[in-house]
């Protein structure tokens, strides 16, 4: 969470195929949705969908995820890979991730390594049941509650080798925009300790990141607009005990549907 735009973690790392549009039985479905983005007029982020208009697969200069779906639509599996020969001084889970990235060329798929594989499965009414973050140091498991409108209130989690479980909980706005979010850490003692708070101010536009709605976990992915404002407070975070803030605004373009074309004087966003 200490990097800018921590939520745009799901963005980052993943592949490009496109789909010809002789193969596209339903083209339509895939106009309007976000294709690049671009850092100083230089292409960063790609993005490919499925004919169905489901996302597919992203890619950066050094690294790539694909999607895997059930029968039912709904995401299953992310596999996430690297370029084992690169360092991204920007990048790793909750990064900036390719957005600023300095190497010139693609790496290809084949030359990349498997590094996260991330595992999704569900109730009977689709909600999330439970989800798997897997790499070479670790595996998470997050399991949730719901609040009266069917958004997730709470994510509790935990590694193989740390118990009992931290949780954060999640609280929403009208539209449904994650407005804050409190994680809570379990103390050897037992007892608990409140690590972070992050506040999220929004705008009334149209969020482009909702084509990775299918993630479900609360943030870039859910919100319906886009946030101008964060503000982050680590608590206890210098050796002395004082509270550490860190306030971030965004400032965006538009275009004549209401979709950002351009993000803090900084990101481009170009659409199908």
């Amino acid at each position: 969470m200490k990097r800018k735009l921590l939520y745009l973690v799901i963005l980052t790392g993943l592949t490009f195929a496109s789909c010809k549009k002789d193969e596209c039985s339903v083209e339509e479905n895939n106009k309007g949705l976000i294709s690049k983005i671009l850092k100083a007029g230089v292409t960063t982020v790609e993005y490919t969908y499925q004919c169905s208009g489901l996302l597919s697969e992203v890619r950066t200069r050094y690294s790539y995820s694909k999607y895997i779906y059930n029968s039912s639509d709904l995401l299953e599996k992310r596999e996430s890979y690297d370029d084992p020969n690169q360092y991204n001084p920007n990048g790793g889970y909750g990064g900036y991730g390719g957005y600023g990235y300095v190497k010139t060329e693609w790496t290809e798929p084949k030359d990349m390594k498997l590094s996260v594989t991330e595992l999704f499965k569900y109730h009977a009414n689709k909600q999330l049941k439970s989800y798997i973050f897997k790499s070479a140091y670790d595996t998470i498991t997050f399991k949730f509650n719901y609040n009266d409108n069917g958004l997730i209130s709470k994510l509790t989690y935990y590694s193989e080798d740390s118990k009992p479980e931290n949780y954060t909980d999640c609280f929403y706005d009208e539209s449904g925009n994650l407005i804050k979010e409190s994680r809570y850490l379990f103390l050897p003692d037992g007892t608990t300790y409140l690590r972070l708070t992050s506040e999220y101010v929004f705008d009334q536009m149209h969020n482009p990141f909702l084509v990775l709605r299918k993630m479900i976990l609360p943030g870039t992915t859910t919100n319906q607009n886009n946030v101008t404002k964060e503000t982050h407070t680590f608590y206890g975070e210098i050796s002395d005990g004082t509270d550490s803030i860190k306030v971030t605004n965004h400032t965006y373009e538009y275009n004549e549907l209401g979709y950002p074309i351009k993000m803090d004087n900084d990101l481009t966003f170009e659409y199908n």
